[in-house]
C-alpha cells in the first residue's frame, strides 16, 4: 500500500477492514468491503450446492485509496 496506494483485500482481511473503515468514517471502503463480504457468501453457497472439485485461488480485491479519498471529500 505504501507504495502504489493500493490496498488489497482477501477472505482474511476482509471483515476487520471492514470493521475499522467504519470505525474511520470511510464510508466508499467500508461499503467496497461490505460487497466483497457478500461476494464470498454467494460464492461459498454456491459451491456449498454444487461442491467444487478442488482448490482455487483466495478471492481478492484491490482498492485504490487515493480514489476513495477523493470520492468522500466529493
Amino acid at each position: 500500500y505504501i507504495y502504489e496506494g493500493v490496498l488489497e483485500v482477501d477472505t482474511s482481511s476482509v471483515r476487520s477492514l471492514h470493521k475499522i473503515a467504519t470505525m474511520l468514517q470511510m464510508t466508499k471502503l467500508a461499503q467496497y468491503c461490505q460487497n466483497f463480504a457478500q461476494q464470498l457468501q454467494e460464492e461459498a453457497e454456491q459451491a456449498n450446492g454444487v461442491g467444487s472439485g478442488g482448490e482455487g485461488e483466495i478471492p481478492k480485491i484491490s482498492v485504490n485509496l487515493g480514489e476513495l479519498a477523493e470520492a468522500q471529500v466529493q
